[in-house]
Parts: C-alpha cells; structure tokens; sequence
C-alpha cells in the first residue's frame, strides 16, 4: 500500500518537486466509485474514474499530493463547458490542429502554461465497456428472488427516482398532463407483475403494493441513484436517462435534466459519463408546488444539462464565445494525485473533464 504523502511549509521558498507536480485547488472534485470527492479528501482507498485507452476505469491512486501554502502563479482556463484552475505545470488533456485541412490529433498531455492563448480541444466522455446488467429482486418472506424484464425496470425506477419527493415509499404522484408518463409507467409495471393501484384528483397517484418491491425499495438511499446504477452498460444507462427525463417532465430526447437533489443530480453526471456523454451542472433557486402540503416551496433546483455529442469543447477559438484564461497570483492549499495512466476525471463549478495526474 503507497503511504499519502503530505507537503507542508517549511520555508518560503517552494520545493521544486512540489512545482513539477501540476497541482490545483480543493474546489475540484474527483470522481470516485464513492461519487464526488473534494480533491482534498481524496484518499489512497478511494477508486478514481480514469481514462485508459479511451475507456472508463476506475483505479486507486498511486500516490496523494497535498501542499498547504503554495504561493505562486496559477492558470485559469473558463468556458460554457470547461473550469479549470491549476499549477502552470499542470497537464491538460487537450488535443491540438494540424496540417491545414483543421484537422485534429488525439488527445495528449500538455503543460497548462505551453498552451495558454492557443486553440486547443479538451476532453469530456469516455468510453464504458460493460455487458448488460440483469437485475434481480432480492427474496423476502416466502418469496423468491425475481429475474426482472430490464427495459422495465429501468422504465420504472427512472420515473419514480425522478418522483420521489419525501413521501410513503412505494407512492408515485403525476400530473394528469403527464399523459405519456402515466401510460409509459401503467406498461411497465405490467410488465414487471406487480400489484399496484391508481387514484385519480389532481394528479394521479400510483400505490405500488408489491411486498417485494417495496422492501426493495425501502432500502435504497433517499436523493442518490441506487449502487446496481453502477453496473448497467452503456445502452442501459441511457435507457435509464431517458426514463428519468420522461419522469422529470422533459421529453426522452431532452437534453435538460432537473432535480431537487443535490446527489441525485450529482449522480446525473456520472450516468452521463457511463453513457458516454458528459453532463453540466447549474444551480438555481426557484419556487415549487409540494403536492404532499399544497403549497410553494423555496428550494435549490439542479439543472443539468446533457452533452450527448459535442464532447470536445474547444478554447481559444478564432470567433470565441464567453471564455477566461489568465495567469494570476495565488497563495493557499493546492492538491494533486497520480494514477496508473496519468487521466482521471475532475469537475469545477459543475463542469467536467478529463486532466492529467501529478506526474512523478
């Protein structure tokens, strides 16, 4: 087991092996097996999201670096889709032009401060290379364990997710408008076999009365995706995307996906990542009706937005859009971590990338 190590001020000059490194702030968060992690509170035991050979891996870190009072230059580099701000000698997964056709080469390491000013594509999606999932219910009482029809049960579980406010486990409320959620969920828990009941009012509520599901679902963490989200395959991750899109409102071919919590729309990207897509996240706050008291409540509202082909986003464009790049002065905590083949997955400010690790 490789033992963390820590840097901490010992004199004002600045080591030089801490330089060489490429280091950034605690506001940018690695994506773990465990979710998103401050790269701060990142530890050995942790398994980071890496990118090897176009694909989605996750690794543990091969060494922790922490310096607590680096002072000196940092590169900031901000656009719609990318917010980054690192060490100069930080390397950035970019990929650059050649010949004069605007042709372009893949991706590869390169110090953040050989490429301020120049266009350059980062990175965003990857590859998730896992065969089809098969869910099974687990066995309670005298039942057993059920082999269920996966198309469904992601159907299902997507529109409930994205339902679920604090309320009776099991109990599903839509709209009446929601013509085509109401019919998309009768069908798939048809198809499932299970005993449910429907009232109709001002919204239709479903009342799921299988004993088996809704142990099931009794057990599943409030406000995050459950642990079998992980092992679905591509395909089955964008299945379940549509089925929460459909379940937030929003049309399967939406590229909007909102959300009251924090680690749901948190565990969003990450299923965008599997999907091979990339997602961004912004928060807002905003009014909504509670159907359980009837009223308007003020809450945080998390909108993220899914990039499905456009994964490459360019910097320092001939005609740009909003973008920041400096190098400025900074003094405070800076971090990095190494993995076997250098890429792993960071987001700043709910927007992700693929960066280069602390190089050893």
């Amino acid at each position: 087991m490789h033992q963390e190590t820590t840097f901490t001020e010992q004199r004002h000059a600045i080591p030089t092996t801490i330089v060489d490194n490429g280091l950034m702030g605690a506001d940018h968060e690695v994506l773990t097996t465990d979710g998103w992690k401050s790269i701060s509170t990142v530890s050995l035991e942790d398994k980071v999201a890496c990118l090897e050979n176009d694909k989605v891996i996750y690794r543990h870190p091969i060494q922790l670096l922490h310096y607590n009072n680096y002072k000196g230059r940092m590169y900031k580099i901000k656009n719609e889709h990318i917010d980054l701000e690192v060490s100069p000698n930080h390397r950035m997964l970019v990929s650059k032009e050649f010949g004069t056709k605007k042709k372009w080469l893949s991706h590869a390491l390169e110090k953040a401060e050989g490429i301020k000013g120049k266009h350059r594509k980062y990175k965003k999606d990857g590859l998730w290379e896992r065969d089809d999932y098969q869910f099974t219910l687990p066995a309670i009482d005298d039942i057993p364990e059920k082999a269920v029809d996966m198309q469904s049960w992601l159907l299902f579980s997507g529109i409930w997710l994205a339902n679920r406010f604090t309320r009776n486990i099991g109990e599903i409320y839509i709209p009446h408008r929601k013509r085509n959620v109401i019919g998309a969920l009768l069908t798939a828990l048809e198809k499932l076999e299970v005993d449910f009941s429907v009232l109709g009012g001002s919204y239709y509520k479903f009342f799921i009365e299988d004993k088996q599901i809704l142990k099931f679902l009794s057990e599943s963490l409030y406000g995050c995706l459950p642990d079998w989200t992980w092992e679905l395959s591509a395909g089955q991750a964008r299945a379940l995307i549509n089925a929460l899109l459909l379940g937030s409102g929003s049309k399967s071919n939406s590229l909007k996906f909102s959300t009251s919590s924090e680690g749901l729309a948190r565990d969003f990207m990450r299923l965008c990542l599997h999907a091979g897509w990339s997602a961004i996240m912004t928060e807002i706050q905003k009014e909504l009706w509670d159907p359980i008291s009837d009223e308007q409540i003020s809450c945080g509202d998390y909108q993220l937005e899914i990039v499905k082909s456009k994964n490459s986003p360019a910097v320092n464009q001939r005609f740009p859009k909003t973008q920041e790049e400096e190098l400025f002065d900074f003094e405070g905590p800076v971090y990095g971590l190494s993995v076997p083949l250098d890429i792993f997955y960071i987001s700043r400010n709910g927007k992700p990338c693929w960066t280069g690790g602390s190089h050893q």
